[in-house]
């Protein structure tokens, strides 16, 4: 899984916290998805381009293995010799909805090329 978008002007990292009641809690109210056979490995967000979006809507897609633990799903992924079972789950959200499935949420994006991915920058006040 890696994030594209048209011209990729800009690419990074992102790194999220759960909160109790995020985005599995989300996806099972919303009948999207059964804990005790699935489990998300993960979640793609997609911001449209700004003259086709609606209101401040955007595109969630979760990504769901057939399996109701992380341990089992870990060792599916590891064996490249089996087709893996997976499930999209996709539906609009608003940014505020997704942002609020994590306790904290921190994007860095960076010019294309020039390889920060990792390193400490030490930034002049």
């Amino acid at each position: 899984m890696t994030a594209s978008a048209q011209y990729n002007d800009w690419d990074g990292t992102v790194a999220a916290d759960n909160v109790e009641k995020g985005l599995i809690h989300f996806l099972e109210t919303k009948g999207l998805l059964n804990r005790k056979s699935e489990f998300v490995i993960g979640v793609e967000l997609s911001v449209p381009e700004t003259s086709a979006r609606k209101g401040n809507a955007v595109s969630m897609k979760a990504l769901v293995v057939c399996t109701a633990s992380y341990d089992d799903a870990a060792r599916r992924i590891e064996d490249r010799s089996n087709q893996l079972p997976l499930k999209n789950v996709e539906l609009d959200v608003s940014l505020d909805e997704f942002l609020k499935l994590f306790r904290r949420f921190n994007l860095v994006l960076t010019r294309r090329g020039l390889r920060l991915n990792g390193r400490e920058i030490e930034s002049r006040e």
